[in-house]
């Protein structure tokens, strides 16, 4: 029996963005899954999560790796610090220094390391550059 993808993959959203009011740019036109958003292809899930992170600074002024993913994967969902510290390792960024998420190769590997934890496949180079470029990065 062949199995089957992660749920984040199914959704084309391999970061797990929560149903919310927001109606993000690439969503499919029927959203059956009752958490997960659900886009027709997976760099629009892509470029949902770099929003998502970019406001973070923006909005709540979280600037570091644990600051943003303290909120992105809270505690009552996530075992959050150890989400951070598989981040930290395979994006090869420090949890507690300033991100610059105007940086295409930052961002790079950030989402593909949040992939990774959250689908638990390394993240697909195709996809999240078409995400970096529909993000303006």
């Amino acid at each position: 029996m062949k199995k089957s993808l992660p749920r984040g993959l199914r959704n084309n959203n391999p970061l797990n963005i929560r149903r919310t009011n927001d109606r993000w740019r690439g969503l499919a036109p029927t959203q059956s899954d009752p958490v997960f958003c659900q886009f027709t292809a997976p760099e629009w899930g892509v470029r949902a999560a770099i929003v998502i992170l970019r406001n973070y600074q923006r909005r709540y002024h979280l600037h570091t790796l644990t600051e943003i993913l303290h909120r992105y994967a809270p505690t009552n969902e996530n075992h959050t610090e150890r989400y951070i510290e598989r981040v930290s390792a395979r994006a090869k960024i420090q949890r507690d220094a300033p991100l610059d998420l105007a940086n295409r190769d930052l961002v790079y590997r950030l989402i593909e390391a949040m992939w990774r934890v959250e689908c638990g496949v390394p993240g697909d180079p195709t996809a999240i550059n078409k995400g970096l470029d529909l993000a303006g990065l």
